[in-house]
């Protein structure tokens, strides 16, 4: 689930169901892509986005990263929701 899809920018948050934000971020980080999981200091935010209990996973794009990058986010996703 990515959350508020809607507005553009750098920041992607997001869930994937049946897993926590610890477990995805987790995954993530062995495969070298860093990310942040949990309530990123807004508890109240992700209550209002109804983010899972655990939260959700940041991941955050800045002018530095490139598309290679990117699709090697999409690819670990593919494969961690297999």
């Amino acid at each position: 689930t990515v959350y508020a899809p809607q507005r553009r920018g750098g920041t992607l948050l997001f869930s994937v169901q049946g897993h926590t934000s610890e477990a995805v971020g987790k995954y993530l980080d062995s495969k070298g892509i860093c990310v942040r999981p949990g309530f990123h200091c807004s508890a109240a935010g992700h209550r209002t986005l109804g983010t899972p209990s655990g939260g959700a996973v940041r991941a955050s794009f800045g002018y530095f990263n490139t598309r290679k990058e990117a699709h090697t986010l999409i690819r670990a996703m593919r494969d961690f929701a297999r």
